[in-house]
């Protein structure tokens, strides 16, 4: 059983120290995943360049199988299949050499600064045949630490 002297009561509640404690905490906490959220949100805006490019693959492909592996005006490869998104604001489909490339440029309201105006370039070079090929990534150096799939380096 537990006596209280008359005039002192017993406080059931947290000290100052103890809050303050636990904030500091919170706040070391706080740095520590903020940026690794920012890199996580990065990435997956990355991510969409890639999602595109998989679709304008796939159309590349088909066209070069139907229509043989030179082809001249590279523009028509990619009609009819989207080329932009919500992070992703041009695409351009060039001749490089003997094969093709295809830049995908970042941009939009809501991407984030590392990304903006940066580029990503898929390079396909032919097999044999001329519409057997093989792709290649190369992110622009400043995001490079945020490529996914084909364009990671290890």
């Amino acid at each position: 059983m537990l006596i209280l002297k008359p005039g002192r009561r017993r406080c059931a509640a947290f000290t100052l120290i103890e809050l303050m404690i636990v904030v500091a905490i919170i706040a070391m906490l706080a740095t520590l995943a903020v940026p690794q959220y920012q890199n996580y949100v990065a990435r997956t805006q990355f991510a969409e360049a890639m999602t595109l490019f998989a679709g304008l693959r796939s159309g590349i492909e088909a066209q070069l199988q139907i229509h043989g592996g030179d082809v001249h005006e590279p523009d028509h490869l990619i009609e009819g299949h989207r080329q932009t998104g919500r992070y992703v604001e041009t695409t351009e489909i060039a001749h490089q050499g003997d094969g093709l490339a295809l830049t995908l440029r970042f941009g939009g309201d809501d991407i984030r600064p590392e990304l903006d105006g940066e580029a990503v370039t898929f390079e396909r070079h032919p097999g044999g045949g001329g519409s057997d090929g093989t792709w290649s990534c190369e992110p622009a150096a400043a995001i490079a630490g945020y490529a996914t799939g084909l364009c990671a380096k290890e």
